[in-house]
């Protein structure tokens, strides 16, 4: 892990500018990673109309693991449709992008997929 430092000038600015650095300013747990890259593998290695479940303590970051990996997911997606002449015509794309939406709740009542 590579370690950063705050700006230094960030001493001499107001209480306020400092907090709004620290509030903004985050750091990837090295289980949190491991957590999300086992998730990611679980949803793109699941079976079609599968549920892939996250579980555990309060505040053990598990919204914040569906949170990554829905940024994951709709990059992926984005790269893809970016690449892609006339956009996607294939089954296995619209399964696979099905399961996706499932897996993170994102269909609507008649099992279409929401953006």
């Amino acid at each position: 892990m590579t370690a950063v430092a705050f700006p230094a000038e960030l001493l001499t600015r107001p209480s306020e500018k400092r907090l709004e650095y620290f509030r903004a300013y985050t750091v990837a747990h090295p289980l949190l990673a491991e957590a999300k890259d086992r998730l990611m593998a679980a949803i793109s290695e699941s079976e079609p109309n599968s549920l892939v479940f996250v579980f555990g303590p309060t505040g053990v970051g598990k919204t914040t693991l569906r949170i990554k990996a829905e940024q994951v997911i709709t990059n992926d997606l984005r790269l893809a449709w970016n690449r892609t002449e006339g956009g996607f015509q294939s089954l296995a794309w619209r399964r696979s992008r099905r399961n996706r939406a499932v897996s993170l709740g994102r269909t609507t009542l008649d099992g279409s997929c929401s953006p």
